[in-house]
């Protein structure tokens, strides 16, 4: 089965703040189904975040191009990638089955074709939104997926909040809520 996949890319580098002109979305075919025994998986996009450093990637220039390796400049007309949260529709992976959800870096599209290497990891059930792993639940492991932690934040089991406070996992839904308040509020 094909479906007809949207995606998103910038028309052209900008230097102010974006707009909706900056962009345009394209259509493409892309089969629904992969090979038995590959490691390929299509995975159908959920929720995309839309960090800030991904601005500086759509800039003609940002010193953070140079300072941090995965935020190298996007090509005007290509596919963006960044954090997504998603649904395995197919998979050739053993370690994946339909219907799985996970974290990782993907395209911004319906659908994308991807490999367990982009995978960050497998989202297991939980009583927090899916959302809040790609913000306080999934910020700390997204850098150390991208490369820019320390090596322990992978065996910590602290998420990190918006002004680097570590946010322990174990004090349970109404605490982490109280939490991101408090973060949003220091945020306005």
């Amino acid at each position: 089965m094909e479906v007809s996949n949207k995606y998103i890319v910038i028309k052209h580098y900008f230097e102010d703040a974006p707009k909706e002109s900056d962009f345009e979305i394209k259509t493409e075919t892309l089969g629904l189904s992969v090979e038995e025994g590959s490691d390929d998986m299509i995975v159908k996009n959920l929720y995309i975040s839309i960090d800030p450093f991904q601005i500086n990637r759509m800039k003609s220039f940002s010193a953070s191009q140079d300072a941090i390796s995965y935020s190298t400049r996007i090509t005007p007309g290509k596919a963006i990638d960044g954090p997504v949260i998603g649904k395995v529709v197919a998979s050739g992976n053993n370690k994946f089955v339909k219907d799985d959800l996970v974290l990782g870096v993907f395209t911004w599209a319906e659908y994308c074709f991807v490999k367990e290497t982009t995978i960050m990891r497998k989202l297991e059930p939980s009583e927090f939104p899916l959302t809040y792993h790609l913000g306080v639940l999934g910020k700390r492991r997204r850098e150390c997926a991208l490369g820019s932690c320390d090596g322990k934040g992978e065996e910590r089991k602290a998420a990190m909040g918006r002004e680097g406070k570590e946010v322990a996992l174990g004090r349970g839904k109404a605490a982490m809520e109280r939490e991101m308040e408090e973060q949003s509020t220091l945020g306005r």
